[in-house]
């Protein structure tokens, strides 16, 4: 029996429904942006939904399911661990209910390995950031409540907005990588845009965004917008040289290319070339 059969079979030993099991291998975990836009206010012991936790911490990998942490096929869970839980705390010889006031009581919270969650408040969502393995536990098990230490962030709308700003600015150079056929890797440990193994341009240094700094933001937005700018200046150049008839453009680039000293337009007209060969 595999290991997902294995935990079916467990599942509905606890009496949970095959509904419940389905909704395990549909919902995604999702991604924290908020810390971006929040800021942190107090941290208490609460009894939290655990239908409203939408993410596991560090161990956990957003856009897969719930189900495919449990079975290791994603994230960093380990199998020891959840083991471990279910035999420290005799799970196989409870019911749910009585398994449910383990996770609510005090004694879960008030001590130095508690679970610990961040609650944004205006999305009512919670995300994990130590417990991995006992909230998995209790996502698995339709747990209703785990108490918890309860770090609270409230939204920051000056933050946000300069979020929204970078965040659109990504958006529309991803869309326009997408539409070209170009991509990001590394190249000698920094990252670079290509198009078919050859270099575009040489993207700045990523840095911890911080939000709160408009100096910072406005740094990243005119270092995107310059990337936009030069891809777009780059296509322009390729749809002036389509005009050229075939039979003469090639040649015409090539001896161009070859008289140009400088590297950057070397790089441009050899990836026109490239361009125009298709």
């Amino acid at each position: 029996m595999n290991i997902n059969d294995c935990l079916e079979e467990k599942l509905r030993n606890f009496g949970i429904s095959s509904s419940y099991i389905q909704f395990l291998k549909e919902e995604v975990l999702e991604v924290d942006k908020y810390s971006n836009y929040y800021d942190v206010e107090q941290t208490e012991s609460l009894l939290v939904p655990v239908n409203d936790i939408v993410a596991l911490g560090m161990r956990g990998v957003s856009n897969c399911t719930w189900w495919e942490h449990a079975t290791y096929e994603v994230g960093d869970l380990e199998n020891s661990r959840m083991s471990r839980f279910e035999e420290n705390n005799n799970l196989s010889q409870l019911r749910i209910d009585q398994i449910s006031a383990i996770f609510a009581s005090d004694n879960f919270a008030d001590h130095n390995d508690a679970v610990k969650l961040n609650f944004y408040q205006e999305e009512g969502k919670y995300f994990v950031t130590n417990g991995n393995h006992r909230v998995m536990w209790a996502k698995l098990l339709n747990i209703p409540f785990i108490k918890s230490k309860v770090t609270h962030f409230t939204f920051n709308p000056e933050q946000y907005e300069n979020y929204m700003i970078h965040h659109d600015l990504k958006m529309e150079l991803q869309t326009l990588l997408k539409c070209n056929q170009m991509y990001v890797d590394e190249l000698s440990g920094k990252k670079a845009i290509f198009y078919k193994g050859i270099l575009v341009i040489h993207l700045p240094q990523k840095k911890y965004m911080n939000y709160s700094d408009a100096k910072s933001v406005e740094l990243a937005c005119s270092n995107i917008t310059d990337t936009i700018g030069f891809i777009n200046s780059l296509l322009k150049e390729y749809k002036y040289y389509v005009r050229i008839p075939a039979f003469i453009r090639l040649n015409f680039l090539k001896f161009k290319t070859y008289f140009t000293q400088n590297a950057v337009q070397r790089r441009r007209l050899k990836l026109i070339e490239v361009l125009l060969s298709q």
